[in-house]
């Protein structure tokens, strides 16, 4: 079974659709950018996989294992409400 949505439809709807995927749907979301149209397809990714390491270039994995050793540090800022969120933003 395939599913194809827009960017518009995803947004408000995420949850409903990475179900889908998850359960064995294919979803394929689709924009136009430009006047340009592409199409992307929501694939789950199970870290057992063989081919975890080949969705992401070492970069990537880089800076995703130098994240963790900061969180596994504690080394996080914890945002409880909407007014912290956006200061931290700002900050940036």
């Amino acid at each position: 079974m395939s599913v194809s949505v827009s960017t518009n439809s995803f947004k408000e709807n995420q949850r409903s659709y990475l179900d889908l995927a998850a359960a064995g749907t294919q979803v394929i979301l689709r924009r136009t950018s430009r006047g340009q149209k592409q199409s992307f397809a929501i694939v789950p990714i199970d870290e057992a996989d063989d081919d975890y390491d080949s969705y992401f270039t070492p970069e990537v994995l880089s800076r995703l294992d130098r994240s963790l050793q900061e969180a596994e540090r504690g080394e996080v800022v914890i945002c409880s409400t909407d007014e912290e969120l956006t200061h931290l933003l700002e900050s940036l």
